[in-house]
């Protein structure tokens, strides 16, 4: 009798976990990332059905449904999602044009984040101001991976190949070992959003938006990797599990030291853009050995195991709302993407490793 109870109740939990991880698609996660950038563009909440327990962040800050982005937000010029049909979530990457409201307040840490210290101080790092702690100490000579090789801070040629396409060096002539932000006055901002969804409605909207004069800033940059391979599926073969590749950026996160106790599964070449700016142009090697910084507040939300990428949110340096993208093949970090904005010590949303 035991026996046969037990069991019946096994092959209830076993049919129930696939019901249960379908309840979100692929396709249905995708238009719900295009309604969310339809009520940016059109200012029109009604596109985005949302759940009643919705909490919003922007930049570290909470703000309700309706303001901040909704309001300044625009045009979407490009896209990369991330899609998690099992924990319903997704991360988007886009250069979209924003109009500033003139009413609005200056967003916390707005230009006031301090980039990483060469061995002689810490100088602010680009876009420095008032208001953040100052950068922990670091390699001379540019950021890690060989950035900062241009001359005169104009950005560098950076070699042709799959993952430099358009212009690819980091700008040289930046204070604290960091490369300066590259020149661009246009309207588009660089924004990172992540949707999480319950029951085909959205219940989190997390977003970090980096605007001009915040560190590492170039809308040209991301859109000069527009046709590099992230959001293709990846045979099985090539895949990697959910628990693997959240340890593999956590292990990136855990290795800016000078003698890290712990290395990412890099492939050869891996390069990284942050804030579309190439801080691996000249080595193609996205080791962060060399830099000593603490990041804080680790989670990793999201990840699309099908096509190989996984999203690590941090308060980067302690202090800036920050999410690397990372692109994992045959289980080796080949490509990494960086949002960075506003200013934040403490957690924005609860910690998470797995």
């Amino acid at each position: 009798m035991f026996k046969t109870v037990f069991a019946a109740t096994a092959a209830l939990v076993i049919t129930a976990i696939p019901a249960q991880a379908q309840t979100c698609t692929r396709d249905g996660l995708k238009a719900i990332v295009a309604n969310y950038f339809k009520a940016v563009e059109t200012h029109n909440m009604s596109a985005l059905e949302t759940a009643p327990n919705l909490r919003i962040t922007q930049n570290g800050s909470e703000i309700k449904l309706g303001e901040g982005f909704f309001k300044t937000g625009g045009k979407s010029q490009f896209q990369r999602t991330l899609i998690d049909t099992e924990r319903c979530g997704t991360l988007t990457q886009a250069v979209i044009d924003e109009t500033p409201d003139p009413n609005a307040p200056a967003p916390a840490g707005r230009g006031g984040a301090r980039g990483a210290a060469g061995p002689r101080g810490a100088a602010p790092g680009a876009g420095g101001g008032g208001g953040a702690a100052p950068g922990a100490a670091g390699p001379a000579g540019g950021a890690p991976g060989g950035a900062g090789t241009a001359p005169g801070g104009a950005p560098g040629a950076g070699p042709a190949g799959p993952r430099q396409g358009g212009p690819g060096g980091a700008p040289a002539g930046a204070r604290g070992g960091l490369p300066a932000a590259a020149p661009y006055t246009g309207p588009a901002v660089i924004l990172a959003v992540r949707l999480k969804v319950d029951k085909g409605k959205v219940s989190e909207i997390e977003t970090i938006v980096n605007r001009q004069g915040e560190l590492f800033f170039s809308p040209p940059g991301v859109l000069a990797t527009k046709d590099h391979d992230w959001e293709g599926i990846l045979p099985p073969a090539q895949r990697s599990t959910r628990e693997y590749m959240n340890d593999a950026a956590n292990k990136y996160f855990s290795g800016f030291s000078p003698n890290p106790e712990v290395e990412a599964p890099f492939a050869t070449p891996c390069d990284r853009w942050e804030g579309g700016v190439s801080t691996t142009t000249t080595t193609h090697n996205c080791s962060p050995k060399g830099f000593n910084m603490t990041h804080t507040h680790r989670r990793f939300p999201v990840t699309d195991v099908e096509a190989g990428i996984t999203a690590g949110f941090v308060n980067f340096n302690g202090g800036l709302p920050d999410v690397h993208m990372f692109k994992i093949r045959n289980g080796k970090i080949e490509m990494i993407q960086a949002v960075f904005g506003g200013n934040a010590q403490g957690a924005i949303w609860p910690d998470e490793t797995k």
